[in-house]
């Protein structure tokens, strides 16, 4: 949420911590990935701490024996364990051109990625400030762009990022846009407009191709409610004719039509929309190339069978195996679901996390 997603689990409702500001907050004030970046405008760095078979190598980068292989040689693994006590990596991306995983941190800000194999964790971009916070990330493949919603308590920014060398394209502010804005997650459509929730104001805002940014969508359902809690996910449908966001708690999916914005809820049978307790909300939400919605609670997600014309859903819960809690956020990595385990929940209260923090093969 602003306060990056501090957010965002406003600690899932046990810190019951009021409003939003406006800003993005960091709850550690060590950094979570070490040293500067080269090639990077406004950078990450890179823990040199290890949390079990990794090694810190000379140049800033980390080599680790990963997790467990999906046994086909080149494959993606089914697990990548990160390095850094403190990183709380609450968003996760793809970047399929260069086969690894993308992660900010919630502890610093920075911006890192681990290789297809699991052997090298790399910062992307390093910290700008131990009171930065970055929370969710995506990648645009077609113009080699990570974008980012990333701030400190005093205003929430996106950040269009070169995949090529780390290099800060663009440092949007939008606080100074609409004052009180934050980003808490952020979404693609097929034109390369940008799309972010904001908890705080109930506002969906888009970025245009030209950079201009504009109070897009609001309704009287996304304002915020207990402890500041409120929009989260969001995601463009495979036809691009609408945005769908997640409301936080209660958890809700609303539809945002693309020629007019209008805001209509999505109906939902099946299984539970629900995370394993009652502090577990709708975080973040993918589209899997077959057109299921993965929207990813504390514990499991929830696969969703949407049909955007009816504006309904079926929902069934799927397990993470080896996984009881601390899911954040999910992308799709040739084909497959990986969701985030951040311990979102541990950053906002102050707690120590279940170490080591990882990217874990979720479904398909």
């Amino acid at each position: 949420m602003t306060r990056t997603k501090t957010i965002l689990s406003c600690t899932a409702w046990l810190l019951a911590c009021g409003g939003d500001d406006g800003g993005t907050t960091a709850a550690a004030d060590s950094t979570s990935m070490g040293t500067a970046s080269t090639g990077s405008s406004s950078g990450a760095g890179e823990d040199s701490s290890s949390d079990g078979g990794a090694t810190s190598l000379a140049d800033g980068s980390s080599s680790s024996d990963g997790g467990s292989s999906t046994g086909e040689a080149g494959a993606l693994l089914d697990d990548y364990p990160l390095e850094g006590d403190t990183l709380f990596p609450e968003g996760v991306a793809f970047d399929p051109a260069r086969r690894q995983f993308l992660f900010g941190s919630l502890g610093d800000g920075a911006i890192g990625s681990i290789s297809a194999d699991g052997a090298t964790q790399s910062m992307l971009v390093a910290s700008p400030g131990a009171t930065w916070s970055t929370a969710g990330i995506k990648v645009d493949a077609a113009a080699d762009v990570l974008w980012a919603c990333t701030g400190d308590d005093a205003h929430s920014e996106i950040w269009r990022v070169a995949l090529a060398d780390g290099t800060v394209q663009a440092q949007l502010d939008l606080t100074a846009a609409t004052p009180g804005a934050g980003c808490n997650d952020l979404a693609l459509d097929g034109s390369g407009r940008v799309y972010v929730t904001d908890p705080g104001l109930g506002i969906v805002h888009r970025i245009d191709t030209d950079d201009s940014i504009t109070a897009w969508a609001t309704d009287d359902a996304f304002a915020p409610g207990f402890g500041g809690l409120g929009l989260n996910g969001i995601a463009a449908t495979p036809d691009d004719a609408a945005i769908v966001v997640a409301y936080y708690a209660p958890p809700q999916l609303f539809l945002v039509a693309q020629d007019d914005a209008t805001v209509g809820p999505v109906t939902l049978d099946g299984d539970a929309f629900a995370g394993g307790t009652a502090l577990s909300g709708a975080d973040g939400i993918v589209f899997a190339p077959d057109g299921t919605l993965y929207v990813v609670f504390y514990e499991q997600l929830a696969a969703v069978t949407l049909d955007v014309a009816a504006a309904t859903g079926t929902v069934t819960t799927v397990a993470v195996p080896g996984i009881d809690e601390g899911l954040s956020t999910a992308t799709i990595a040739e084909g497959r679901v990986y969701a985030a385990k951040s311990e979102v929940q541990a950053y906002a209260l102050g707690g120590a996390p279940m170490l080591p923090f990882r990217i874990v093969h979720a479904a398909l």
